[in-house]
């Protein structure tokens, strides 16, 4: 074996060694919230500071359902990558995954979990307002926004344009969460909802919640909890005491 052949070896075998020693990212979750798709990693275990990472994504809608580069996500030190607009369709399945390099190595790819966007992305809540009366308590409700944009008017959609059979559950509830009465609305055609509680106690403190109801989805967020006191009885003029006096003339 000449020395040549042996230095080529022995350099093959040292740089094998060396890409074996980078370890691959962790952890690698693929999650939507409001059809926003985020990618997040873990580093793997020992990384140098240098590390950086690669991110390809793949669809059953794209070509021959290969894995392609996320162009912004190249060579990048942060842990996530926004994939809001690679992925274009909402019944679609899609997948990512991500690997580690440096200058010097590079480690194997690590896979995600699929992702099917009308099944798994997480409804945030609704956006909600609440005002009280005396023994009652209004609640009006709205859209929260997506990323992804009308095709006409290049206005941002809401959940309800993506999910059109979104209905909106308000929940009465006590300081501790213990629910007193619920109520569903149908959003009207710009998405917006009103729920009135009626014949509540006056001067008493009771909270809101409120959420979405899909038939494609289960995986719903609860609004923050709402509290708000209702007014107390009004107390007109007192009669005690006082008589009328007789229309009969006095003879």
């Amino acid at each position: 074996m000449t020395k040549s052949v042996l230095w080529v070896l022995i350099f093959l075998h040292l740089l094998l060694y060396v890409l074996g020693q980078l370890e691959a990212p962790q952890d690698v979750i693929l999650l939507s919230e409001n059809f926003r798709y985020i990618v997040t990693w873990k580093p793997g275990a020992g990384s140098p500071p240098d590390t950086r990472y690669k991110v390809e994504a793949c669809g059953l809608d794209s070509a021959k359902g290969k894995f392609t580069p996320v162009k912004k996500c190249t060579n990048i030190s942060t842990l996530s990558c926004d994939l809001s607009q690679r992925f274009k369709s909402f019944s679609s399945i899609y997948w990512v995954r991500v690997k580690s390099v440096t200058n010097q190595s590079e480690s194997s790819w690590v896979e995600s979990n699929e992702l099917l966007p009308n099944r798994d992305t997480i409804l945030g809540p609704p956006i909600i307002n609440v005002k009280s009366n005396i023994q009652t308590i209004e609640v009006t409700l709205d859209m929260p926004l997506t990323p992804h944009k009308q095709r006409h008017n290049n206005k941002l959609k809401t959940l309800k344009d993506i999910d059109p059979h979104l209905i909106y559950i308000v929940i009465l509830v006590d300081k501790n969460g213990k629910e007193y009465t619920n109520g569903k609305v149908k959003p009207d055609k710009l998405g917006k909802g009103y729920y009135l509680f009626e014949n509540l106690k006056s001067s008493f403190t009771y909270c809101v919640v409120a959420r979405f109801e899909s038939l494609l989805n289960i995986y719903m967020k609860d609004s923050r909890k709402i509290c708000i006191t209702t007014s107390p009885k009004s107390t007109g003029p007192s009669f005690s005491g006082f008589t009328c006096e007789s229309a009969v003339p006095r003879a």
